[in-house]
């Protein structure tokens, strides 16, 4: 059954199949430059979604059809775009292409060989559920507005306050508290009227969450005065705290648990291959590193005759935040382990064999076609950035510190073996401190009296050196140039480190970090500009959906 006859859409489909012709099924939903979007292309589109997400949360049909009307309309017009600006012909974009056979050869490997599962009972779902009970809980959220004015040289804090107090005075007579904000808020935030977005008190700052949180909806807070200036804070939608009960949420609990048979699946079809000779996989100590201080051409991952460069590396990443919206900690792991999978996959693809050619070229060029609109959204995304230029000097100002040459340190090491003499030897480096610090000793000297080496580690920024030694980075950090840290045990060793020059932060210019500055950006602010992007180009090709058909068909 097709997602359309299983929601409602094609409910019409059902009501007339004994006096409509075959052709109901390409019903026309919306027209727009250059095509049309029927019933049947809406029905392939949903089947493109994850099964959990085949139906609106809410219930609401009319609305999300729309929605998926507008988000198909937009990826086809796109995709014209992307073709007229010649976006398929840039080296970027070929680079990629590269990999699309890859990729399909992997789906469909996974479709030709599905997992034999047994189907989930209720009791197992239900067991899932209560083992992560706090996951289907949805704490009290708000829906913020924020102004902001900061303390600046020559200003009056007390006529500050008072300035903030006249506006709340305005927004409680009843001007808009987002239109006050973009007007005279000195966050931002003003570039979106103020908005801060759906909230819960554990985001917000310990000072500032009892006020937000006690706020009456539509009636604005009492300014706040922090070290950084005046606070005026709005709730427009408030709801509470919400524990959903099993028979809520059943139909997510059962994907989840699907999907998790899926991962342990693709995993154990990964696992089954060997690496090829010549692979290279960082171990996570290894992945830190390189990301934090490798060079942009140093090698990142190596699977057969499948490379990938830092710098490329960096990329995907930076493309898979502004996917999710967050960089988080676990996402350079997860996107290697994704990689080496495919990669995996792909090769016992090759030595099986698919069979059918024609199915493997289909999917490749849908492959391709989703990879240019991508790929021409990125582009276009980072264009719209550019043209903020206010808003982006803004955000460079506020984060000066992460764009700055990064505090460095150039250190020499003293490495002692451990042996039954252990507490001998560290009690002779403690007792040459003083030593040390005068110069009469070296640590090249309590080297050959010990048995052990030095190492010059070169320059190493406080974050690679965290990533690879934390206890010497902690004492490093502390050191004057010529100081001698005390020594320290670690798995197999005896050490002390040796500042021998240092190398402060140093602030970077904002031509010197742009790119960097833009990803950043979008990260935050990417949501936002698509959707603007979005309304633009529908609007430019004259999307027009037929209304009054898809209330037909949903009263049908």
């Amino acid at each position: 059954m097709s997602p359309l006859r299983a929601t409602g859409l094609s409910a019409m489909v059902a009501l007339f199949a004994a006096c409509a012709p075959p052709a109901i099924d390409r019903e026309v939903l919306a027209t727009y430059s250059g095509g049309e979007i029927t019933s049947a292309d809406l029905d392939r589109h949903i089947l493109t979604l994850p099964t959990g997400q085949r139906r609106p949360e809410d219930g609401d049909f009319a609305s999300w059809h729309e929605k998926l009307i507008r988000e198909l309309a937009f990826q086809r017009l796109l995709l014209a775009a992307a073709r007229r600006a010649g976006a398929d012909q840039e080296a970027e974009f070929l680079d990629r292409e590269g990999e699309l056979e890859r990729r399909a050869m992997m789906t469909l490997y996974v479709e030709h060989h599905p997992p034999t599962a047994t189907p989930l009972t209720d009791d197992q779902v239900r067991a899932a559920y209560e083992l992560s009970r706090d996951e289907y809980r949805q704490p009290a959220r708000r829906k913020v507005y924020h102004l902001f004015r900061r303390y600046g040289p020559g200003n009056d804090r007390d006529r500050l306050q008072l300035e903030v107090a006249e506006l709340r005075a305005r927004v409680v007579a009843g001007e808009s508290f987002s239109e006050l904000a973009a007007a005279h808020s000195d966050s931002e935030l003003r570039h979106r009227g103020g908005l801060l977005g759906w909230v819960r008190s554990d985001q917000l700052a310990a000072e500032l969450a009892p006020l937000v949180f006690d706020l009456e909806v539509g009636v604005p807070s009492p300014p706040l005065r922090t070290a950084e200036g005046i606070h005026l804070f709005w709730v427009e939608s408030a709801f509470p705290d919400k524990q959903y009960s099993f028979d809520e949420v059943r139909a997510v609990v059962t994907q989840k648990l699907r999907q998790e048979r899926q991962e342990r699946y693709l995993a154990d079809l990964a696992d089954a291959v060997e690496l090829p000779d010549g692979s290279y996989v960082p171990e996570p100590e290894e992945l830190a590193t390189l990301l934090a201080s490798g060079g942009r051409r140093a090698l990142m991952l190596r699977v057969g005759d499948f490379e990938l460069r830092v710098e490329d590396f960096r990329q995907r990443l930076l493309e898979s935040a502004a996917r999710s919206g967050e960089m988080t900690p676990e996402l350079p792991q997860q996107l290697i382990d994704s990689l080496v999978r495919r990669e995996r996959i792909y090769l016992r693809a090759q030595a099986e064999g698919l069979g059918d050619d024609a199915e493997l070229a289909e999917l490749i060029e849908r492959l391709r076609q989703a990879e240019l609109v991508s790929f021409y959204l990125r582009e276009r995304l980072q264009q719209e950035a550019l043209l903020r230029t206010e808003q982006l000097a803004e955000y460079f100002e506020r984060h000066r510190q992460r764009y700055a040459e990064p505090l460095r340190l150039h250190l020499k090491r003293l490495r002692i073996p451990l042996t039954d003499r252990a507490f001998v030897d560290m009690t002779r480096l403690e007792a040459q401190a003083e030593d040390l610090a005068t110069g009469r000793v070296t640590l090249e000297d309590l080297a050959v009296e010990l048995g052990g080496e030095t190492q010059d580690l070169g320059w190493q920024t406080a974050r690679s050196l965290r990533t690879t030694d934390p206890t010497a980075a902690s004492l490093a950090l502390d050191l004057e140039i010529g100081e001698v840290s005390p020594p320290f045990r670690s798995r197999e060793h005896l050490e002390m480190v040796e500042l021998l020059e240092r190398s402060d932060p140093q602030p970077l210019a904002f031509e010197q970090v742009e790119e960097q500055v833009i990803q950043d950006f979008l990260i935050r602010h990417g949501r936002e500009i698509y959707a603007e992007l979005e309304a633009e180009l529908l609007e430019q090709g004259e999307l027009r959906i037929l209304q009054g058909r898809l209330e037909e068909i949903h009263q049908g």
